[in-house]
């Protein structure tokens, strides 16, 4: 069965640059850079719901391929709706990583390149995608959704 993993890429959409230098940014982007997702659902309720806590920070930057990418990532945690209780944790971790590239060797020409969104319960157990689905209407319908600090709390 497939898992559930959403996977944005522009292609060749018109995009636009931040200016970032190439020393230092990862602590930068670690500090400064932070990260908000909304949910509608368009269909049932005609709702919508943040799956991060307002203005969330990054757990981590790294430099890949060469230092010719750069990935930070995000995390939050959901509550698992009852009916999907038997199949995993009481909590499921969400990881947003975002990888940003330069285009040429231009500092002003910083740009995100790709967006991965994937679920797992705390035993790192891949969600399937419907029950990623259902985790995420649960979270719109009833706001549940913590900060990146409760991580460190739950274990």
């Amino acid at each position: 069965p497939p898992v559930f993993r959403f996977e944005l890429y522009h292609g060749k959409a018109k995009l636009n640059f931040i200016k970032v230098k190439k020393e230092g940014c990862l602590e930068y982007l670690k500090q400064k850079l932070t990260f908000s997702c909304v949910a509608i659902d368009p269909i049932g309720i005609k709702r919508a719901g943040s799956l991060f806590t307002y203005g969330c920070k990054a757990v981590s930057a790294k430099s890949v391929i060469l230092g010719w990418w750069v990935e930070v990532l995000f995390e939050t945690v959901l509550p698992v709706p009852a009916g999907l209780s038997n199949f995993y944790t009481e909590m499921i971790k969400c990881q947003i990583t975002v990888t940003f590239d330069w285009e040429g060797e231009r500092e002003d020409k910083f740009r995100v390149k790709f967006v991965y969104f994937t679920m797992k319960d705390m035993n790192e157990k891949p969600l399937l995608d419907r029950h990623g689905a259902a985790v995420i209407l649960n979270a719109i319908q009833n706001g549940g959704r913590r900060g990146r600090t409760t991580l460190t709390q739950i274990f």
